[in-house]
């Protein structure tokens, strides 16, 4: 039952679960050799992944001389290896430069869709939990609220706002992130009181 269980999930730690000293490629062959994954369809697997979480300049490289962005494909990959229907992330981007967390969000987009994989991931950045099917906030381990984005949206937050006078396109993209940061603030609030 437990091998079953764990052939479906694949999991991606807050922190690296890669052996360092080993090359990438040796680090993703021995945890699919878990799985009973040798061979050519290894290869084909690594080769997907790589192109998948761009990679493929990587793979011989030691885990150790890696950037954080970069380790973090690797786990995604390690996590990716064998095909799992769950995948579970801790905190997949935080820390990363943005060009890295967008290669990892259009990746998760994908498997969604077109493996219909489950996804289940933990987040301090609200931006990214608002693209998810169903959303649960937790303060200090209890849930305070859940939802979809738009039900706890319209539940904490208000849709409209009415601005006055001329704007440039600088003055809007300033304010459009003010009201960002508002809004984080907000359910940052919300949650806070609710739980008292």
């Amino acid at each position: 039952m437990i091998y079953k269980v764990s052939k479906t999930l694949g999991v991606v730690f807050q922190n690296s679960a890669l052996d360092k000293p080993m090359s990438v490629k040796d680090n993703l062959r021995s945890r699919a050799a878990l799985y009973g994954i040798y061979g050519k369809e290894f290869k084909n697997r690594l080769d997907e992944l790589a192109t998948m979480l761009d990679f493929k300049k990587l793979l011989n490289r030691k885990v150790g001389k890696l950037s954080g962005g970069q380790r973090r494909k690797i786990d995604i990959a390690r996590a990716l290896i064998h095909k799992p229907k769950i995948l579970i992330l801790d905190e997949p981007t935080t820390g990363l430069d943005p060009q890295t967390r967008k290669i990892i969000w259009n990746v998760m987009d994908d498997l969604r869709e077109k493996e219909n994989m489950t996804i289940f991931l933990t987040t301090h950045y609200m931006e990214e939990a608002s693209d998810a099917d169903y959303v649960v906030i937790l303060d200090r381990g209890q849930i305070v609220a859940r939802g979809t984005p738009v039900e706890l949206k319209n539940e904490y937050t208000g849709d409209f706002i009415t601005l006055y006078g001329p704007f440039d396109k600088e003055d809007l993209s300033r304010l459009y992130r003010i009201l960002l940061l508002f809004q984080i603030i907000l359910l940052m609030l919300a949650a806070n009181l609710s739980s008292k």
